[in-house]
């Protein structure tokens, strides 16, 4: 158990975000390898009261089952090179980032997405911000492409105030 360590895990308490509530993990289910497949967790409905006067160490963002949307396409984009200045490299070809596109299948999100339309921007939270793709074909089929990640955007906010 590491004391540093504040997301769900056996016999720890954690809040939901934007809900109101503490869940406590109460089981661990593990696969045939041994890996985690689910976490079992029950929610201290008394908790919202006691949610007002203090806040939990670790937070969830979570997404309710009734109202989940499933994104046909997320685009997580990065730096296209792994160098600063290519032209000073040799070898310019060598300095291709393999993972500046990476695409996730079947991402969740918040309900309010099913309205967004291709060049609507959005931020989803903890993770960056985002613009809805021209690939996307309606609310079954949104396509997402991520134009800036929060770390980069923590530093360029940081640049601009000094």
């Amino acid at each position: 158990d590491d004391p540093n360590y504040y997301g769900l895990a056996p016999d720890k308490e954690v809040g939901l975000k934007h809900a109101g509530y503490f869940i406590r993990c109460t089981d661990v289910v593990v696969g045939p390898d041994g890996e985690p497949v689910e976490l079992r967790a029950r929610v201290d409905m008394q908790s919202s009261a006691r949610a007002k006067k203090e806040q939990p160490k670790g937070v969830l963002q979570w997404v309710p089952e009734d109202g989940k949307v499933q994104l046909a396409e997320v685009r997580l984009y990065d730096h296209l090179f792994t160098a600063e200045n290519v032209g000073a490299e040799p070898d310019w070809l060598a300095c291709f980032n393999p993972k500046s596109l990476e695409v996730e299948h079947g991402a969740l999100a918040e309900p309010c997405v099913r309205e967004c339309s291709p060049g609507d921007r959005v931020q989803f939270e903890r993770v960056g911000f985002f613009v809805c793709d021209p690939d996307s074909r309606g609310p079954a089929g949104l396509v997402f492409n991520r134009t800036i990640t929060l770390k980069e955007a923590k530093s360029k906010a940081g640049a601009l105030k000094s």
